[in-house]
């Protein structure tokens, strides 16, 4: 519970204390069950904080995928969905150890790969239609994840 920073006030619906509740106990068996229904509790509000992780991850990916081609930002992402933009950040990259502006780049140049593949649209319109403000931004990130130009990627792949 101290690695995670829960307080038992925050997984154990009781007036009581802990130490409070355990004095009260009179037999071992009470004291076994007690125990028992500690860790209980504790994977159960452990399994509702991780389903919550992913629900606002799920809710980072279909904001992206609805908003990519628009001028988006992790801070709006955030403000979007009623997160603070430091708890985001810190539980996007704890869940898929990428940070929200990696993700958005990656479907970015995922989307223009395939316009690249099927399109005769040239660089700067396929920018645009994928979010990016100017071409040499284009260039960059997709170089950057692809490890070659867009050009390039057209002349292989097309």
């Amino acid at each position: 519970m101290l690695s995670e920073r829960l307080k038992p006030a925050e997984v154990f619906s009781t007036d009581k204390t802990l130490y409070e509740h355990l004095a009260s106990l009179e037999t071992l068996d009470e004291i076994q069950q007690w125990i028992k229904n500690i860790f209980v509790s504790i994977i159960e509000y452990r399994t509702i904080r991780k389903s919550d992780k992913n629900k606002y991850v799920r809710m980072v990916q279909e904001y992206i995928h609805e908003h990519y081609n628009e001028n988006i930002s992790s801070e709006n992402i955030a403000e979007k969905i009623g997160v603070s933009y430091s708890y985001l950040r810190r539980l996007y990259n704890e869940e898929l150890n990428m940070s929200i502006t990696d993700y958005l780049n990656t479907y970015r140049i995922e989307k223009a790969k395939n316009m690249l593949k099927n399109s005769n649209l040239n660089l700067e319109k396929i920018a645009l239609s994928v979010g990016y403000n100017n071409i040499q931004s284009f260039k960059r990130y997709f170089k950057k994840y692809e490890g070659i130009t867009p050009s390039e990627y057209r002349k292989i792949y097309s």
